[in-house]
């Protein structure tokens, strides 16, 4: 019983993180608007690395916590590479799978991301993608 409470408390306080996490980053990516009007690069290579941080957060979560791997079947995509992924997106899991695939490749902080319009106004994920 003991130890059922205790895996509860940790995800619980793990979910706080992460969702603390997201939104320290938010912030950074609001403040981020100040080198917009003067720089575009500096305003992308700062999102870029926020992003970067991010989704290398989830790809650390996917990986060691919940030891998921992939397999990939098909071309060989080149490393540090545009590429476009089509994807048939049928659960959230597709999200990480393709965040690790970019990972792999060294891309991870380049991803964009087509959605509906509605979650541009979502805090953190929808806020993270519309300043990609």
């Amino acid at each position: 019983m003991l130890s059922s409470v205790y895996a509860s408390l940790k995800g619980f306080l793990f979910f706080v993180f992460l969702l603390g996490f997201v939104v320290f980053l938010n912030t950074l990516q609001l403040v981020s608007l100040l080198f917009f009007p003067f720089s575009k690069k500096i305003f992308r290579k700062i999102n870029r690395f926020l992003a970067d941080t991010w989704w290398r957060s989830c790809v650390f979560c996917l990986c060691t916590i919940n030891e998921v791997g992939l397999k990939l079947t098909g071309d060989p995509l080149p490393s540090q590479e545009n590429a476009l992924l089509l994807a048939n997106h049928q659960a959230f899991a597709d999200i990480y799978a393709i965040g690790l695939l970019a990972s792999q490749k060294k891309r991870l902080g380049d991803l964009k991301w087509f959605a509906k319009k509605n979650i541009k106004y979502f805090p953190g994920l929808g806020w993270g993608m519309l300043f990609l």
